[in-house]
């Protein structure tokens, strides 16, 4: 896997996985057009989510004790142009399926 991620393109347009992905969110009812952009955020997600499981720090990050912001300190994503807009998604993403989770329980 470490190998993989060094790859700039280790996943292509006709790998099981990527066909099974696109597959998947179309019959979830994500829109055609929307397709491409989730897929690529939902592979960047995994991706990273793998990394962290090799190098250890998934395991490291989950013992950390939450923090909090100091009083006054106001805490958002910075606005950013095209470049932060598969991060956006991604952060919306996660949001609402930790949303979903929550009122689950």
């Amino acid at each position: 896997m470490a190998y993989s991620f060094r790859q700039p393109d280790f996943i292509q347009p006709q790998d099981p996985f990527w066909l099974a992905l696109t597959a998947l969110l179309e019959s979830a009812g994500v829109s055609e057009q929307e397709i491409p952009e989730v897929s690529a955020v939902l592979c960047a997600v995994v991706s990273g989510l793998l990394l962290t499981e090799i190098n250890g720090a998934l395991q490291r990050w989950s013992s950390l004790p939450p923090g909090t912001p100091s009083t006054g300190e106001d805490i958002r994503v910075a606005e950013g142009g095209e470049d932060a807009r598969g991060f956006r998604l991604a952060l919306d993403m996660a949001i609402a399926g930790l949303e979903k989770r929550l009122a689950a329980n």
